[in-house]
C-alpha cells in the first residue's frame, strides 16, 4: 500500500498536469468572461456582471480540468477502464452536474451581495440557466471528446496527423525504447488470460506517465510489449530523457509490486532495450492510418530486446547511442562488449545500465 500511495502522489503532484491544470483553468475564466459580455451585457442594476462571468469561468474550468486531469487519468480509475462510449458519458454526466452547481451557486451568492435576481426560479430562469449551462457543457464536452480521442490515439500523434506531418514519408533520427515484461507465459497460466490482460494493461498504465514524462511518445503495444520513442537530439542531456523514463519504470515496478500482486496476482517487472538512428517516418494504411517507422534501427531494438533475456541483462542499450547521451545521475552504464545480432551485419556493442 505503500508503493501505491507514492504512486498516488506522483499522479497528484505532477508539473505538467499542474500547469495544464492552470492553463485550463484562466481559459475557462476567459470564456465565461467573454460569454457574459456577449449575451448578459451590463446595465444599470447590475445584471450580467463581467466578474461574475469571470468567477464562474474559473471554478468551471479549475472544476473540470481537476476531474479530468487528477482523477480520469489516475492509472487505477475505474473510467479509464470503460469503453468510448461509456466513459464520454460518464465524464460528461460529471461535467454536467458540476457546471450547473457552480452556475447556480455563484448567482444565488451575487444575488445576496448585491440584491439582484439573476437567479430566478421562474420560468425565463430556468431557462436562462439551462442556456448558461448548454453553453458551458458543449465547450466541455468538445474539450472531452478530444481528450478522449488523444487517449486512443496519442497527443502528439493526433497533432501531426492534423497538420500532415507525415503524410509524406521522410527521414529523422528517433530513439527507441522497448519495455517488455518478462514471465508473461507463466503469469498467465497462472492467473487466466482475462486477468493477465487486465495485469498487462495496468502495468502499462503506469508505464505511460514516466514516458510521457520525460518526452517520450508510446508508440504501440506488441503483446507484452510498450515501444515507446523519442526524437534524436544534438543534445546529449536532451536524449537522456529516455534513461530518465527507464529509471522511473523501474522505480514504479519496484513501489507498485505489493499493491499490483494484490489486485492481479503477480508481481511486476521489466526488461528494457533502447536504441537509436536515422529512420524513415511516414503514414502507412487506408481505412485505418498509422504513423510507422522503417528502417534497421527498428529492427536492430528489437534484436537487443531479445538480448535481455539471453544474456540475463533486463537493461540494455547500444553503446552507439549511448555515446550520445549524458547519464542520469543516479544510474550508470557497463560495457558488455560486441554481440551478434540477427539481421545486423556488423556486431553491436552493448552496455548494460544499473540503477544505483
Amino acid at each position: 500500500m505503500l508503493g501505491h500511495a507514492m504512486q498516488f502522489r506522483s499522479v497528484w503532484l505532477d508539473r505538467q498536469k499542474f500547469y495544464l491544470w492552470l492553463s485550463m483553468s484562466i481559459a475557462g475564466g476567459l470564456v465565461g468572461l467573454a460569454y457574459v459580455a456577449l449575451v448578459y451585457p451590463q446595465d444599470a442594476t447590475g445584471q450580467g456582471s463581467s466578474l461574475l462571468g469571470l468567477v464562474i469561468g474559473l471554478l468551471i474550468g479549475s472544476s473540470i480540468a481537476a476531474f479530468e486531469l487528477f482523477f480520469v487519468t489516475h492509472p487505477y480509475s475505474v473510467i479509464r477502464r470503460l469503453s468510448f462510449v461509456p466513459a464520454l458519458l460518464v465524464r460528461v454526466g460529471v461535467h454536467f452536474a458540476l457546471i450547473s452547481s457552480i452556475i447556480a451557486l455563484c448567482q444565488i451568492g451575487y444575488d445576496r451581495i448585491n440584491g439582484t435576481e439573476i437567479f430566478e426560479l421562474t420560468t425565463q430562469g430556468l431557462i436562462n440557466h439551462l442556456t448558461d449551462v448548454s453553453f458551458s457543457l458543449v465547450v466541455s464536452a468538445a474539450i472531452v471528446f478530444y481528450m478522449q480521442m488523444r487517449i486512443y490515439i496519442g497527443n502528439p500523434t493526433l497533432l501531426d496527423v492534423v497538420i500532415g506531418r507525415y503524410a509524406r514519408p521522410h527521414v529523422e533520427g528517433h530513439i527507441f525504447a522497448i519495455f517488455d515484461i518478462p514471465g508473461t507465459t507463466k503469469t498467465a497460466q497462472k492467473i487466466g488470460d482475462v486477468a493477465f490482460h487486465r495485469y498487462l494493461n495496468q502495468l502499462f498504465v503506469l508505464f505511460d506517465r514516466p514516458v510521457t514524462r520525460n518526452g517520450g511518445v508510446v508508440h504501440s503495444y506488441v503483446g507484452d510489449a510498450l515501444i515507446a520513442v523519442w526524437p534524436l537530439r544534438d543534445d546529449k542531456s536532451a536524449n537522456a530523457r529516455v534513461l530518465a523514463a527507464v529509471r522511473e519504470v523501474v522505480e514504479i515496478c519496484k513501489a507498485e509490486a505489493d499493491h499490483v500482486e494484490t489486485l492481479f496476482g503477480a508481481r511486476p517487472g521489466v526488461r528494457v532495450a533502447i536504441h537509436g538512428g536515422d529512420i524513415v517516418v511516414g503514414e502507412t494504411g487506408d481505412s485505418k492510418r498509422q504513423i510507422t517507422y522503417l528502417g534497421d534501427v527498428m529492427n536492430i531494438a528489437s534484436r537487443i530486446e531479445a538480448k535481455t533475456k539471453e544474456l540475463n541483462r533486463p537493461l540494455l542499450v547500444s553503446a552507439e547511442l549511448l555515446e550520445r547521451m549524458v547519464i542520469p545521475e543516479g544510474m550508470h552504464a557497463e560495457a558488455i562488449g560486441a554481440h551478434d545480432v540477427k539481421g545486423s551485419q556488423r556486431a553491436i556493442e552493448l552496455a548494460e545500465l544499473h540503477i544505483d
